[in-house]
């Protein structure tokens, strides 16, 4: 019986296998492969293209959003003072406690009390005080205590009209100069804002 896979007529030249990698053929299937290759691979360079996935790790660089640190509660020495509402100062005494909130816990937080405070006459703070992040720096929820001495004036004392009080805390120090004046912030600082109607009364004899 033929068989129709016997080899080749014995008469017919051999060609060695390192030949046929030299060969015209096998030359043009390698550079059609480079060529294939290439076309996959540079439109992705060209357009910015990346083979790997960046690194978007947050602990690479300040890669968040930052957020406004707000005022939860305002206090003195008596009791909590309500948003909005009526409080009375003796001059030359008393403080407030500010319990704040930021969730940026590496932020140290300033607070500025404000008296009146007009744009177009800007006058600076009457009481400062701040709430530094302290290492590990974990804490969302802070207090700072300002003294109040200097709150209210002689021309406050017993005034007909309230004053308006407004008690701000900034995430950014407050820049010496600026606008609005004694409110100014680096680029980025966001601040929260507590406002009261602030009675001033003389001290006893």
């Amino acid at each position: 019986m033929s068989d129709h896979h016997a080899l080749a007529n014995p008469g017919s030249p051999r060609i060695p296998a390192g030949l046929l990698g030299r060969s015209t053929l096998a030359r043009a299937v390698h550079d059609c492969t480079e060529l294939v290759r290439l076309a996959v691979l540079l439109p992705l360079a060209l357009l910015g293209g990346c083979l790997f996935p960046p690194n978007l790790s947050v602990s690479d660089g300040d890669a968040g959003v930052n957020a406004a640190p707000t005022i939860l509660a305002v206090r003195s020495d008596l009791e909590e003072l309500p948003e909005g509402g009526s409080v009375v100062f003796e001059k030359g005494s008393g403080s407030v406690n500010v319990t704040l909130y930021d969730t940026d816990v590496a932020d140290s937080l300033f607070v500025r009390v404000f008296v009146n405070y007009d744009v177009t006459d800007p006058t600076p703070a009457r009481s400062t005080c701040a709430a530094p992040c302290t290492p590990p720096c974990t804490a969302i929820q802070r207090s700072a205590t300002c003294d109040f001495m200097t709150i209210c004036t002689d021309a406050d004392v017993d005034s007909a009209d309230p004053r308006f009080m407004t008690v701000m805390v900034f995430d950014r120090e407050p820049l010496d100069s600026g606008t609005p004046a004694y409110k100014a912030m680096p680029p980025g600082g966001l601040s929260g804002t507590r406002s009261l109607l602030l009675n001033c009364i003389a001290a006893p004899n």
